[in-house]
């Protein structure tokens, strides 16, 4: 049998085939896969998902922003993360355990000229091998070092009967897109992933709410505050005020006082640190520091942004 070196480059790496002729017109190849092309792969891989997870936190994190920039108070406070956005979530982090499942080749494949192969046959690995094979993504600091031994094949690789190989469209047969398959795989993923998360939903759709007795709630020292900050500070801010009397498991007062500006005082250091100062000189001469604990927020909107400065306030002892 004649073999015959080709050198090929591939992703800028020097990558060695070595080819021959085996019992009429198949042909057998055995490949290098060098450790850089396979490290820059998984890396790639790495990043690209990453990103494309963090797309589905987008709705939660738009929810927890309209509601801080549309609501008057904000003594109640959804979590970002609670009702449906869990399982919008949860979508991004299917397509990662499923990255491999299109004929085997993630983008990082793609841009390496890799593609994952059932270890056995030598053909494309399916969706579900690629499945399995991913799963253990979750321990990836340990699958690196894996690789750094045996670039071929990881944990993953091992358990789902899989290789990674460069990708030889000339030698590997290319079926057609399994849609069926992937989409069988992501529900499989998506499924499981749903199971698990059950049982902690009730905690992330518990609202966050400060330490006060609603009940509590004094409409005419709230409605009394209001006016003396509106006669004081008037013509730089509009002031909305909640006190509470009564603190879990604290002495004093809750305060939540937002203010909202009438010019962009946010913009400048020392004009916000003035504009704090005032308000506490103000709010001071009725409830001294260690009377009283809360929150104040300087709210500045205008059409082109809004701006937000969250402050505690307050010394009451626990």
């Amino acid at each position: 049998m004649g073999f015959t070196g080709i050198i090929v480059f591939s992703s800028s790496h020097l990558i060695t085939h070595n080819t021959g002729r085996h019992s009429g017109n198949q042909m057998t190849k055995s490949t290098t896969l060098h450790l850089s092309t396979r490290l820059g792969s998984m890396i790639c891989d790495q990043i690209v998902m990453t990103v494309i997870c963090t797309l589905f936190f987008i709705p939660g994190l738009l929810r927890s922003a309209f509601q801080i920039m549309g609501s008057s108070d904000d003594l109640v406070m959804l979590n970002p993360f609670g009702g449906i956005y869990p399982y919008i979530i949860l979508i991004g982090f299917a397509l990662y355990f499923c990255k491999d499942s299109f004929k085997g080749r993630s983008l990082g494949k793609h841009i390496t000229r890799l593609q994952v192969l059932d270890n056995a046959t030598g053909q494309v690995a399916t969706p579900l091998q690629c499945l399995v094979r991913n799963l253990f993504c979750a321990i990836w600091p340990i699958e690196v070092i894996v690789t750094l031994i045996n670039p071929e094949r990881r944990i993953g690789d091992r358990v789902a009967g899989t290789r990674v190989a460069l990708y030889d469209p000339n030698h590997v047969p290319q079926p057609p897109l399994a849609m069926g398959k992937i989409l069988l795989a992501l529900l499989i993923t998506y499924g499981a992933m749903v199971l698990i998360f059950l049982p902690f939903a009730p905690a992330f759709n518990r609202p966050t709410t400060p330490p006060f007795v609603s009940s509590s709630y004094n409409a005419t020292a709230s409605q009394s505050l209001e006016k003396l900050y509106s006669d004081s500070l008037g013509r730089y801010l509009k002031p909305s005020i909640k006190i509470y009397d009564t603190v879990s498991g604290r002495a004093g007062k809750y305060i939540s006082a937002i203010f909202y500006l009438k010019a962009n005082f946010l913009e400048d250091e020392e004009q916000a640190r003035e504009l704090r100062r005032l308000v506490l000189t103000v709010l001071h001469k009725r409830y001294p520091p260690d009377s009283y604990t809360g929150v104040t927020k300087y709210i500045y909107k205008d059409q082109n942004n809004t701006q937000i400065h969250t402050t505690q306030i307050g010394n009451a002892n626990p």
